[in-house]
């Protein structure tokens, strides 16, 4: 809000307005079958700093075969292959990834970490 100069209500605002909007245009995207340069996997990777990537690399090597969050977040909503294995754990390593991609992007911790 500081380095744009908008109060609280016109933040909510432009959020309740953007938000929905911005996260309807990815799920189109990567629902496109037509579309196979974006994916859930890729913005993953991007968000967290190549995290994900790590994560689903583990997973495979653990005998997962064929993992991805795609066929992860299919499995949820009807389709998909493939095993979930230790979703919480997933989750938290995904998290701890877009949280070191954040602070990297303020400087606040080195790049390789």
């Amino acid at each position: 809000m500081k380095k744009f100069g908008i109060d609280n209500s016109q933040a909510t605002e432009i959020a309740n307005k953007l938000v929905p909007k911005v996260m309807e245009k990815f799920v189109n995207k990567t629902n496109d079958p037509n579309n196979s340069d974006f994916t859930l996997d890729g913005l993953l990777h991007s968000l967290t700093g190549g995290q994900s990537t790590q994560v689903a690399q583990q997973q495979q090597a653990a005998g997962n075969t064929g993992f991805s969050f795609q066929n992860l977040i299919q499995q949820f909503t009807g389709g998909g292959s493939g095993g979930g294995g230790g979703l919480m754990n997933i989750v938290s390593q995904i998290a701890g990834g877009a949280q070191n991609q954040q602070h990297r992007a303020r400087g606040q911790i080195p790049a390789g970490r």
